[in-house]
């Protein structure tokens, strides 16, 4: 199975449009891991991104479109609080029922391995996975 990864999209229909002008055609499935309407025209990305109707996994940004900005939290600073908050606002009500409808992970099978895929670790879509993390816990697991 050839499955095509998207991430990340903030916001960018124009280069959403480029990717999927250059994905192989014997891709059997796209999924995205979020992160879709922060961004320069939120709106554009969310309707594309539907267009393709695929699974798509919440970012902690898609969250915080529904949520509000968690600014007071200290996660983000004054100016990328006031973006996702224009952002948000200018999400449809159509746009954010979609949002609501991404899923916290998604398990693909991969013809027999088992792949879960997620924004930021299989914990938290806003948990950052650095490169010094230990693996003394393991944080994702395989299954072949």
């Amino acid at each position: 199975m050839r499955v095509a990864v998207l991430s990340d999209l903030h916001g960018n229909p124009f280069a959403l449009d480029a990717v999927l002008a250059d994905l192989p055609p014997a891709t059997d499935q796209l999924v995205c891991l979020g992160d879709v309407a922060i961004g320069p025209f939120p709106n554009e990305a969310v309707w594309g991104l539907r267009e393709l109707d695929c699974p798509v996994v919440m970012g902690n940004w898609d969250a915080w479109m529904l949520e509000g900005v968690p600014a007071l939290a200290g996660e983000v600073g004054p100016r990328l609080s006031a973006q996702g908050a224009w952002c948000a606002s200018r999400l449809e009500s159509e746009d954010l029922d979609f949002l609501r409808g991404f899923s916290r992970t998604l398990e693909l099978d991969l013809d027999g391995t088992r792949a879960l895929l997620f924004h930021g670790s299989p914990r938290s879509f806003s948990e950052l996975l650095m490169p010094d993390v230990s693996f003394s816990e393991p944080v994702l697991s395989v299954t072949m």
